[in-house]
């Protein structure tokens, strides 16, 4: 089921769009667009950070400040190769510190993770948006 939603999401983008699927090194990609005029959507900011933790997990093991703080020196590696580039930039996120605490340490740690990385993007942003029931409201 997933594998066909993922087939409609993409039939869905207008042919002019230019894709780029990068799980891991988003400032390289982003840096790689830097002659190009337009906007970048990052969508998610959260799925790629999901990636980075289980990526530093998966070859380490465990959750410590030192692993949250290699995760966003990322995120400022990311805002800076935005800042550098030509295009505007939206990023997409989800709001996950609204729900219940996590019950795992995992959990918590992506949770906090999450909303520090939300705050990076939000400070660096000229206009930030919370998007309910599909309604964009201006928080910024």
């Amino acid at each position: 089921e997933m594998e066909k939603r993922v087939v409609l999401h993409k039939k869905r983008r207008p042919s002019s769009w230019q894709t780029i699927e990068e799980p891991l090194e988003l400032p390289q990609a982003v840096r790689s667009l830097h002659d190009q005029k337009g906007l970048l959507l990052v969508d998610s900011l959260s799925g790629w950070l999901a990636n980075q933790m289980y990526s530093l997990g998966q070859k380490e093991g465990g959750w410590d400040q030192q692993k949250e703080k290699t995760i966003l020196d990322m995120v400022k590696a990311f805002l800076s190769a935005v800042r550098d580039g030509s295009c505007s930039c939206l990023v997409v996120s989800d709001e996950v510190g609204w729900g219940l605490v996590p019950d795992t340490a995992e959990g918590r740690f992506f949770r906090d993770l999450n909303g520090k990385a939300n705050q990076m993007v939000a400070r660096a942003a000229q206009q930030v948006f919370l998007v309910v029931a599909g309604i964009p409201v201006p928080i910024k």
